[in-house]
């Protein structure tokens, strides 16, 4: 007569084996989701940073991108690290355009608080900002401003936010 089933210590065999193999993919997991986190965020900071530019020729003013608190006010110009920035017409005190956050466990770092964009083609503030992960302080991203406006993505690197 053939068995039927399976023995109760094939099937906690496989159920410890499967166990296992979960716990080596979980760390796995964390990091791409971290990676991902991060590829997203230096995504919609490029787009704001393109706002900007664009924004700045189209209105014939200038437009700065800052450093700012929740309510997108801008940060005085020693601050350089922070959870939001937003982009004003006019000036740091000027028509609020856009605010944005980071998400939880990303930060901003910045050689500068503000970068303005004025309203002729080749005209801009330099910078660099950092978007680094806090918590593993594994992997961060890096915006380069040129003097012409443009942004460039560094690659990721295995800096954080030291």
């Amino acid at each position: 007569m053939s068995p039927r089933g399976h023995t109760l210590i094939e099937l906690l065999a496989v159920l410890c084996i499967t166990a296992v193999l979960a716990g080596l993919a979980t760390p796995s997991l964390r990091a791409l989701q971290a990676q991902t986190q991060l590829t997203t965020a230096v995504d919609h900071l490029q787009v704001a940073l393109q706002l900007a530019r664009s924004t700045a020729l189209m209105r014939a003013q200038a437009v700065v991108w800052c450093l700012a608190d929740d309510q997108g006010a801008c940060l005085p110009a020693d601050v350089s690290r922070g959870q939001f920035y937003a982009l004003r017409v006019g000036g740091a005190d000027g028509e609020l355009l856009r605010r944005e956050h980071l998400a939880p466990g990303l930060q901003l770092l910045a050689t500068r608080a503000q970068v303005t964009y004025y309203p002729l083609p080749r005209a801009g503030s330099t910078s660099t900002l950092t978007l680094c992960e806090v918590q593993s302080r594994a992997a961060s991203r890096q915006l380069i401003i040129s003097q012409t406006g443009r942004v460039r993505a560094s690659p990721l690197t295995a800096r954080g936010c030291a």
